[in-house]
C-alpha cells in the first residue's frame, strides 16, 4: 500500500519524535476496515426494496412479477458490488464509514498495545479514506482529543494522495508526542509501522 520510501520517512518520524519523548508510536494501515458482506447485504436489500417500491406503480407488473424482478435485483446488485467493491464505499454513507473504521481501530489498539499507556496509535482504513487516532492514558494527559481531531479532520487522501496525506498526519502527530514526557526507557512497542492488509 505505501511505497518503501514513504514507510522509510514515517520510521524516521517516529524514532526522532520517540526519541525526544515519552511517546511509543504506531502507524497502522489497513486496507479496510470492515467485511463488505454485511454492508453489500444492506445495499443490495435496500436498492432492490426500492426497486420494487417504484415498479408498485406500474399496473402492466404482476405481484409474481415484481417480486421476480425484485429477487433479482438483488441478486444482481449484490454481485456488482462483489465485484466492485468501490462501488459499496461510494454508496456508503460517511458516517457509516467513520464508526466502522473508528471501531476498527480501537479494537486492534487495545488487541496490540492496549496496556501501553504511552501508546499513540493512528490508523488508516483506506477503503473507507478515513483516520483515527488511539492513545494510552498517560499520553491523553499532555495532547487533546481536539488536537488529534484536528490532524484525522485534516487527512484528506482523495485530495492530497494516499501517501502525502499519512506523511503530513504522522509530522503532525509526532510533532504532538513530543509533549510526552520521558519517564523510562520503557519500549514496549517495537514496531512503527504495521500494513493490514
Amino acid at each position: 500500500m505505501l511505497s518503501e520510501q514513504c514507510k522509510q520517512k514515517i520510521h524516521e518520524l517516529i524514532t526522532k519524535a520517540e526519541a525526544a519523548s515519552g511517546a511509543q508510536i504506531v502507524c497502522v494501515v489497513a486496507r479496510e476496515a470492515s467485511e463488505d458482506c454485511e454492508a453489500s447485504y444492506s445495499a443490495a436489500a435496500v436498492t432492490a426494496f426500492a426497486i420494487g417500491i417504484v415498479l408498485c406503480f406500474v399496473p402492466q407488473i404482476s405481484k409474481a412479477e415484481l417480486l421476480q424482478i425484485v429477487a433479482l435485483s438483488f441478486i444482481a446488485i449484490k454481485a456488482l458490488l462483489a465485484k466492485c467493491p468501490t462501488l459499496l464505499t461510494l454508496i456508503t454513507p460517511k458516517s457509516r464509514r467513520l464508526r466502522l473504521s473508528g471501531e476498527f481501530a480501537m479494537l486492534k489498539f487495545y488487541e496490540r498495545y492496549g496496556s501501553v499507556k504511552e501508546a499513540i496509535m493512528f490508523c488508516v482504513c483506506v477503503r473507507e479514506r478515513c483516520a483515527h487516532i488511539i492513545c494510552g492514558a498517560r499520553a491523553a494527559e499532555f495532547i487533546s482529543k481536539g488536537e488529534f481531531e484536528r490532524i484525522t479532520t485534516e487527512f484528506n487522501p482523495s485530495a492530497q494522495g494516499l501517501e502525502p496525506a499519512v506523511l503530513k498526519a504522522m509530522d503532525a502527530l509526532c510533532k504532538l508526542a513530543m509533549r510526552v514526557p520521558k519517564n523510562s526507557e520503557n519500549n514496549e512497542i517495537e514496531e512503527t509501522l504495521v500494513e493490514l492488509r
